[in-house]
């Protein structure tokens, strides 16, 4: 998972949390909120969230002599064919991706603790809605 789309999903469920925290007649969002932030802690826990760090560009040249259909990819002409045209270039990017490492196994623990913060709060929004339920 990308870095950002993580950090968009997690701003979105503690969207959800506080909603749902703050009108308690919608107590549901904040459940979808904290089951959400525990399923994004699997991220974390699986060390599988990257960012991109760079770019690397090549491009390579066609050339060829429009009569024997024979084309050659290099980065300069054949010097032994008098007639050479250029057909097309190729320009090919691939893009480099590191983990994000929050230092030694800091990924691991940040993702439990987010496993647990969101089954505690999980749990404290279902015993807020009986407590509700009892006092009616």
């Amino acid at each position: 998972m990308y870095l950002t789309l993580f950090v968009v999903f997690v701003c979105l469920s503690l969207l959800l949390v506080s909603l749902g925290l703050f009108k308690t007649e919608h107590s549901e969002l904040a459940l979808i909120g904290f089951f959400f932030l525990f399923i994004l802690s699997f991220s974390l826990i699986n060390d599988n969230i990257t960012m991109k760090s760079g770019e690397f560009e090549k491009e390579v040249f066609i050339y060829g002599d429009n009569y024997s259909g024979y084309h050659w990819d290099y980065d300069f002409p054949n010097p032994s064919v008098d007639d050479v045209n250029l057909f097309h270039s190729n320009k090919t990017t691939t893009y480099l991706y590191e983990t994000l490492d929050l230092g030694g196994n800091n990924n691991h623990v940040f993702g439990y603790w987010l496993a647990v913060g969101s089954i505690l709060g999980f749990a404290g929004v279902l015993w807020g809605l009986k407590r509700g339920d009892a006092r009616k």
